[in-house]
């Protein structure tokens, strides 16, 4: 049988059916991790009640960037952020052009900023997950999301929701399980990202020999409750 799988709906109160092997890695156990990998995703693959969970009439015109890997495939797009209190100046889509960020754009969306750690010989994945919306002005990032290349970002206590689940992916969904396990720390806030921010994690991530990670990877759509670990 399948282990747990993800992503999955991280609403408060939400709980899944399949049972859980073990308790999902705390953050004091998680310093001797590095940071192998980061990634974003056009959209958001897990799902919060009242945070990351829209779909707008716009999202359809993102069904058209193509996919990385596979030119004649499509990006799936994943949920997004509300825009609540964001002057539509700041979300205006055409006010940027990304220099080195491939098939992004401002507007009223979310990006799911993923940055990958690994234990090393034991070969255990944790992902730190952070959705945002990406927004014209610098006054709108916070600090903390400037070096997301540099250093973890892990969610704030009481913010984020740790779980075990499994990679990701659109070629995987509720018939074809991921095999590959992994421990899940997603933030249930959304935050904001300026398109100049985003645009220089692109290009410090070519620098960084990183460039096949520069344009958006498919959200898998959440699982079903009973994939979703207890």
């Amino acid at each position: 049988d399948a282990e747990p799988q993800a992503p999955r709906d991280v609403s408060p109160g939400y709980v899944g059916e399949r049972i859980t092997r073990y308790e999902p890695y705390g953050s004091d156990q998680i310093d001797r991790f590095i940071q192998v990998n980061i990634h974003w995703h056009l959209g958001a693959e897990h799902r919060m009640e009242d945070a990351y969970d829209r779909r707008p009439p716009e999202w359809a015109s993102y069904v058209t960037v193509p996919d990385e890997n596979n030119e004649s495939q499509q990006v799936v797009p994943g949920l997004w952020c509300p825009t609540d209190g964001i002057d539509d100046a700041k979300l205006d889509e055409s006010s940027f052009n990304f220099t080195y960020c491939k098939a992004a754009q401002v507007g009223p969306k979310s990006d799911g900023l993923q940055e990958d750690g690994d234990e090393g010989q034991l070969g255990i994945t944790c992902p730190f997950l952070h959705i945002c919306c990406i927004t014209l002005q610098n006054d709108y990032v916070d600090a903390k999301n400037r070096t997301f290349l540099e250093q973890w970002q892990q969610p704030p206590a009481g913010s984020a929701v740790r779980y075990v689940g499994s990679t990701t992916g659109t070629s995987y969904d509720d018939e074809v399980c991921s095999p590959v396990e992994v421990n899940w720390h997603v933030d249930q806030r959304c935050c904001t990202l300026s398109a100049q921010a985003m645009d220089n994690l692109c290009k410090d991530m070519i620098d960084a020999g990183l460039e096949a990670d520069v344009a958006p990877k498919g959200s898998r759509r959440p699982v079903d409750r009973r994939w979703v670990s207890d």
